[in-house]
């Protein structure tokens, strides 16, 4: 016998609820705009070189 409930979770990333299915991940409208205009090669590589330059240390 299967349990019916209501998944009242909002946004992964705001917690702001209406959310849409995006890639998988529950996002509010505001969240999937700030998806598709982030230059995500960019970020992984300051996201490299804050690693490397914290393991300098």
């Amino acid at each position: 016998m299967s349990e019916d409930y209501c998944d009242v979770s909002g946004c992964e990333y705001c917690h702001r609820i209406p959310v849409s299915n995006y890639y998988g991940a529950r996002l509010c409208d505001d969240c999937i705009e700030m998806e598709r205009n982030t230059d995500w090669d960019a970020y992984e590589e300051k996201k490299r070189k804050r690693i490397a330059e914290e393991n300098e240390y």
